[in-house]
């Protein structure tokens, strides 16, 4: 593949809008798998619900293998901050998305 296809590729997915990429822990000890999957539905559901058009949005998303911080999960990281969440739920993370990845201010009571 040529690098012209991989950057068209890279602007179909809105990668030249993007603010914040927020990576979640899928598979490390923190965490139940079946938990996490959970998770990543909702986060994929509520994104596409608030940034319907991919070539637009503003935040990017993708699952991670292990953060290795191996506690107190899922838990996820948000960049440019470099924020980290912990013990995260569809409640905390719908905060998460709200106030953090759209509004840009991070959600200090579930970080660290």
């Amino acid at each position: 593949m040529k690098k012209e296809d991989l950057e068209t590729i890279a602007l179909q997915k809105g990668y030249g809008t993007k603010k914040r990429h927020i990576f979640l822990c899928m598979h490390g000890k923190c965490a139940p798998s079946e938990e996490t999957e959970k998770l990543w539905e909702y986060l994929k559901k509520r994104l596409g619900e608030l940034e319907p058009d991919s070539s637009t949005a503003t935040v990017a998303r993708s699952k991670v293998d292990c953060l290795r911080i191996c506690g107190a999960g899922p838990i996820a990281l948000v960049y440019p901050e470099g924020t980290m969440y912990y013990q995260l739920d569809q409640k905390k993370l719908e905060r998460v998305i709200v106030e953090h990845l759209i509004a840009g201010k991070p959600v200090d009571e579930y970080s660290f």
